[in-house]
């Protein structure tokens, strides 16, 4: 069905919310045309607008920009679509929805929109009366950014990407478009929401149509906000890399959200909804499958890890073992009952699972899928979501997320760094590691192009998808410590420390089409700590970074709204000059050449390249950047249209040290995201959105970007740690309660330089700790005498008491006080 309303509302109602406004109405082209002129300076946005559309802007004189109040509340109904008068086929049922529009809702407007539906008949067990549904659908609102037009805008109801599927049940539906201004609603500070309802008219609909498919004959599913399983770094061991460390598998939900007095706090487990249930036939089951696609160097060496897989039906090792979730339940008047009817189903085993433990409570630690601390670095869970009709046990067809799993698409969840062993040595336990990181935080298609161009270059590296970087439950990459609600006074999140990350040379930052308001300030604290150390003899080692994005540079540098801003110009030497390449030049044509600066750059492309979808109907704000305390510009705009040049879209800098200068680092700066690349003449055109000529076009700016950053310097090989060549450890951390002596496992073992060797003292008195052979003849003493109260720390050099550095083999630390003697084992690696 399509609604143009060229002669009418087509049968469309608008309703207000429980605040102000109604203000939903069919608009003439008249009214709405002025609104998408975008600018300064103004320009006609091309859209697929023509005629009559819906808008719901105010038209009462508004002390800004044509937009909303504050409050402002709306939803906009289509008449009924009757399933029947469709088709009378039983296979018939998933719905999707298209529409074009346009768009201007940025972060500090807050004003947000989201698609939904109702549907008949609707039922619950506490009644059984069919009627009308409330409103479902996607439970997540979006924003824009800057103005966009969108061209067949398509939303499924069936299995939309978050919230409440249609129910294969359904016999009316009708389809809603809702928005919402209210910045505190949405945990918008004040300070970034500055202008609260400017959206220029925003959003404009046109050509909605309504569609009817054939699906498979399970029931849809939808994840909720932010419960994709997060990448995540080893959680014992925040001061070092260390193989043996294990990590959390927790989704990338923020349970602390915005509150900066809190840790960020990821929540534990995955929840996926599906449609309600009306009739007991339509009861359904939901599965996590998944599979240990690779397996990090110590990963067999943790007992937890064998009885875990010893509780499956299958070998995850093998190919994808699948898991019957259960249902998510919350405690009301001290009686724990099902989350929406059962829709809910969390990543725990449910009692009729074979790997569920009857010896423990649903839904605890003890009953996860996918467990905490047993899994180490280097290895890689993939998987998907499944759901199939209960009557049906030995399922055929089910419905999976992603789309046609396993065989075509899975998520992934990785535990970096990426370890392996280190084969080019004898030593059993030794590790290395790529020194590259590629830091997703766009996670929307840019990494399908840099992936190749990567491994092209011969580059082996480590992906992190900092996830949700453009919504307000997402956690930085950067662990928090300290907090007053979650883990007070330890560590949050399963990002990384500062010590973690320097277990890389290269970081390469890609922000996407996000722009202000993105992220959080703690991902570019950690950068600049990472970046700038001079700790571990790194001051000798060349490092790179990267930071690319349509608007990263406005992302951290903006005056109101910046993350970053000292970072960006002081440390990067990088300063926003204009939002918009567009805007800058008064160029809205769609194609943009890039230009090396003509021997005032530090490194040329190979070959002309050039940036695609410049103008409508998918607008890109290229940032025009300018170099500052001793950024260079080394690419500029240049127009197709008048061929005039504009400064600039990259700017580099180097700070180098060390003999040679084979030290410091040296980084860049871009104005666009690499995946608008596009390389010049690839396929007879200047400008091609091809994936093969994306990556070319990256590959020719990439290429020797690359080779510049490591000029003078080591290739960026796989290496090991900088600070300590760790291998691995003997026993994990005891994490001590009560004062009590007690001598740790020593850190790193094996160890080629130096090591840390950690005690407890229960209170102020003497203690020997000291190094013997495997004779037990005595090698060092390295303390005989008081220590206080509390943990302290001693350092190894690998020399004995006569100075003279041992040979390798294996040692014994002995720690001696009144009441107490342990001995731990600590290999010399030489």
């Amino acid at each position: 069905r399509l609604y143009d309303f060229e002669t009418s509302d087509d049968g469309w109602t608008f309703e207000k919310g429980p605040a102000v406004g109604a203000y939903m109405n069919v608009c003439t082209e008249a009214e709405w045309w002025d609104w998408i002129m975008v600018g300064p300076p103004a320009m006609p946005c091309p859209c697929d607008l023509s005629g009559n559309a819906l808008c719901c802007a105010t038209t009462v004189p508004l002390p800004t920009p044509t937009g909303h109040f504050p409050g402002h509340h709306e939803y906009m109904t289509s008449p009924v679509v009757d399933r029947e008068r469709f088709t009378s086929a039983a296979g018939w049922f998933n719905v999707i929805a298209r529409c074009d529009a346009f768009y201007y809702l940025p972060l500090n407007a807050g004003t947000f929109y989201r698609p939904g539906f109702l549907y008949y008949p609707h039922r619950t067990p506490q009644n059984p009366t069919p009627r009308w549904s409330p409103r479902l659908g996607q439970s997540v609102w979006h924003y824009s950014g800057q103005p966009i037009c969108v061209h067949d805008q398509t939303f499924s109801l069936t299995a939309p990407v978050d919230g409440t599927p249609l129910p294969h049940s359904w016999e009316q539906m009708k389809l809603i478009y809702e928005v919402l201004t209210d910045c505190s609603a949405f945990g918008i500070h004040p300070m970034e929401c500055p202008r609260e309802g400017w959206t220029n008219g925003a959003p404009i609909y046109d050509n909605v149509r309504v569609g009817i498919t054939t699906g498979v004959d399970a029931p849809g599913i939808a994840l909720y906000p932010g419960h994709l399983f997060h990448d995540g770094f080893g959680q014992t061991r925040p001061s070092f890399l260390d193989p043996s460390d294990v990590c959390n598998v927790d989704v990338a939900y923020d349970m602390s959200r915005d509150n900066s007095d809190y840790n960020d706090w990821l929540q534990d487990v995955a929840a996926v909804k599906g449609p309600p249930v009306t009739l007991p036939e339509d009861t359904y089951w939901i599965d996590l499958c998944f599979k240990v696609a690779k397996k990090g160097p110590r990963q067999d060496m943790i007992p937890d890890y064998s009885a875990w897989k010893a509780r499956l039906v299958g070998d995850p090792e093998a190919d994808f073992v699948c898991a019957l979730m259960d249902t998510a339940m919350t405690l009301q008047g001290g009686i724990w009952v099902p989350i929406e009817d059962g829709q809910v189903r969390v990543t725990f085993f449910h009692e009729d699972d074979p790997a569920f433990d009857p010896n423990y409570d649903d839904c605890t630690s003890q009953q996860e899928i996918l467990p905490d601390l047993v899994f180490t670095p280097g290895t890689r869970i993939e998987y998907y979501y499944r759901s199939y009709w209960m009557q049906d046990p030995n399922p055929q067809n089910y419905f999976s997320v992603p789309a046609n799993a396993p065989q075509t698409n899975v998520h992934e969840v990785e535990f970096l760094p990426m370890m392996e062993l280190d084969t080019s040595t004898p030593e059993e336990y030794d590790c290395i590691w790529p020194s590259v990181l590629y830091i997703d935080a766009f996670n929307a298609g840019a990494e399908r192009y840099i992936l190749p161009v990567l491994e092209q270059q011969g580059i082996t590296f480590d992906k992190f998808d900092r996830q949700n970087f453009s919504t307000n439950y997402d956690a930085a990459m950067l662990r928090s410590f300290g907090g007053t609600h979650f883990n007070p006074g330890g560590y949050g999140n399963n990002g990384c420390t500062i010590d973690q990350l320097l277990g890389y040379r290269l970081i390469l930052f890609n922000s996407g089409t996000f722009g202000v308001g993105c992220g959080e300030e703690a991902d570019f604290t950690l950068l600049e700590s990472w970046l700038t150390t001079t700790a571990c003899g790194l001051a000798d080692t060349r490092r790179g970074l990267i930071m690319n994005g349509d608007e990263i540079t406005e992302l951290m540098a903006d005056d109101e709204e910046g993350k970053a801003i000292l970072f960006c110009t002081d440390v990067l030497g990088a300063d926003i000059l204009n939002h918009a390449y567009r805007d800058y030049n008064n160029d809205d044509f769609p194609c943009v050449l890039l230009d090396s600066i003509g021997g005032g750059g530090e490194f040329d492309p190979v070959g002309p390249i050039s940036l695609f979808d410049n103008g409508c109907p998918l607008v890109r704000n290229y940032n025009v950047i300018t170099g500052v305390n001793g950024g260079v510009g080394n690419l500029q705009y240049q127009s197709t249209d008048d061929f005039t040049y504009v400064q600039y879209a990259q700017v580099a800098k180097e700070v180098l040290a060390g003999p040679g200068g084979a030290g410091g680092w040296k980084v860049s700066v871009d104005g666009f995201s690499w995946h608008h690349l596009s390389q010049v003449g690839h396929g007879g055109l200047t400008c091609s959105n091809s994936t093969l000529a994306i990556i070319a076009g990256c590959a020719d700016l990439l290429g020797p970007e690359l080779t510049w950053i490591a000029s003078g310097g080591a290739a960026f090989d796989p290496w090991h740690y900088p600070c300590e060549d760790v291998a691995v450890d003997e026993t994990a951390d005891t994490h001590l309660s009560g004062p009590v002596d007690f001598l740790y496992a020593s850190r790193p073992n094996p160890f080629r330089g130096t090591a840390r060797i950690r005690f407890n003292m229960a209170a102020e008195s003497r203690v020997k700790i000291a190094i013997y052979d495997v004779s037990g003849r005595l090698v060092r003493t390295l303390r005989d005498g008081k220590a206080q109260a509390g943990e302290n720390t001693l350092t190894w050099d690998g020399t004995d008491n006569a100075g003279n550095r041992v040979s390798g083999g294996i040692f014994w630390v002995e720690m001696i006080t009144s009441n107490y003697k342990s001995a731990k084992r600590l290999v010399v690696l030489r």
